[in-house]
């Protein structure tokens, strides 16, 4: 099923905000979580705007 969305932006993020998803992750002082870096850099977070048409 589609919901007729146009997508308008889809931006990733190498941090999630507020939530160490594996044990090794960094802590930022802005309460980013970060991986080591020792782990390959891929999207944690994602941010969509999408409109109705």
């Amino acid at each position: 099923m589609q919901a007729g969305l146009i997508l308008e932006v889809l931006q990733e993020y190498p941090y999630s905000n507020g939530c160490k998803l594996f044990e090794q992750m960094c802590e930022a002082p802005t309460k980013q979580w970060f991986p080591p870096e020792d782990v390959p850099n891929l999207p944690l977070m994602y941010g969509i705007v999408a409109r109705k048409p």
